[in-house]
């Protein structure tokens, strides 16, 4: 049972790897054309967007919590509130590509955590 828990835990780790870096090419501008044909002439990253994506970047850390606690309740709240931030980056922060993948990621991140516990 644990060698299948620590494979699933490094490809946990590299879902969460891939989209904090996705995340901070967001935060930092770097996110490139917008996704949709509209000109916006807001800030690069939106306050909606940092806000949901620094409580993005706490969850994982939170993640890396639970995972050296080895406490499986603390595991379901975050794939709870992973799931939660996923659909609200899918309705409130979507602009770039590089947002449909940050939230795309949460995917197999709920499926992995979930099969962790």
């Amino acid at each position: 049972l644990m060698p299948e828990i620590a494979r699933r835990w490094l490809a946990l780790l590299l879902v969460v790897a891939v989209q904090t870096v996705c995340i901070i090419v967001v935060l930092t501008g770097g996110a490139g054309g917008q996704l949709y044909g509209v000109v916006d002439d807001g800030p690069t990253p939106s306050a909606t967007q940092a806000g949901l994506y620094v409580a993005q970047l706490a969850l994982h850390a939170f993640f890396l919590l639970s995972m050296y606690l080895w406490n499986a309740d603390m595991l379901t709240v975050y794939t709870v509130l992973v799931t939660l931030l996923c659909i609200l980056i899918v309705v409130l922060a979507v602009r770039s590509l590089l947002d449909v993948v940050a939230a795309a990621l949460c995917i197999p991140a709920v499926f992995l955590a979930s099969s962790i516990r």
